[in-house]
């Protein structure tokens, strides 16, 4: 995961496990935290840019992730909607179609139009998921296997290149053919002269 999802994952999460009457606020940039002791938020907005940030960022990475780490993401993101509306001081700050309320509820319907183009939680889905776990272990496997034939190769290579007697490595040692063949050259040159003589 890069620098930015991250972030918007522990934001995600932060969110998950925020309780009834904790405060959230932003500290840092983008980065929501939970503050037990209530303090008016002096700018609303910058909450509104970390909550539309992180869910946004986790929305649009969605279908670059592993199917398995976008069906956790999005069962975070759905426990973590639940908690934002069962805050007692976040739905003080989404009364009167305020643009908390409206970011919340556009990101509410980005979410659950994701998980109907998916088929979230439907049978095809489960066939997906099976699918997906079959092709990314078989991918998996593949990469290792391609990892294993190189790493075997090098050791070939460093044997071949080894001198038995010194113990050295050098790769000028490797002994091919040619000299052989200048040798059975010479055999056969020597035994045409003696059938001429």
């Amino acid at each position: 995961m890069n620098t930015l999802l991250s972030q918007a994952v522990e934001n995600i999460r932060t969110l998950k496990y925020i309780r009834k009457n904790q405060q959230l606020v932003l500290s840092g940039s983008r980065k929501l935290d939970i503050q037990d002791d209530y303090e008016q938020l002096e700018n609303i907005s910058e909450l509104e840019n970390g909550v539309h940030f992180s869910f946004h960022h986790i929305l649009s990475s969605l279908s670059f992730l592993k199917f398995e780490d976008a069906d956790t993401l999005i069962e975070i993101m759905d426990e973590a909607l639940d908690n934002i509306f069962k805050n007692d001081k976040l739905n003080e700050l989404m009364e009167d179609e305020s643009d908390l309320f409206k970011i919340v509820d556009n990101i509410d319907r980005l979410l659950e139009s994701y998980k109907e183009s998916v088929y979230y939680k439907s049978p095809f889905y489960e066939l997906q998921r099976n699918i997906y776990k079959k092709v990314d272990f078989v991918k998996d496997t593949f990469l290792n296997v391609l990892k294993k034939e190189e790493e075997i190769k090098r050791g070939i290579l460093f044997y071949l290149t080894l001198n038995t007697i010194t113990g050295e490595c050098d790769p000028n040692l490797i002994y091919t053919s040619d000299e052989e063949v200048e040798y059975e050259t010479d055999d056969d040159l020597n035994e045409e002269n003696l059938k001429e003589d």
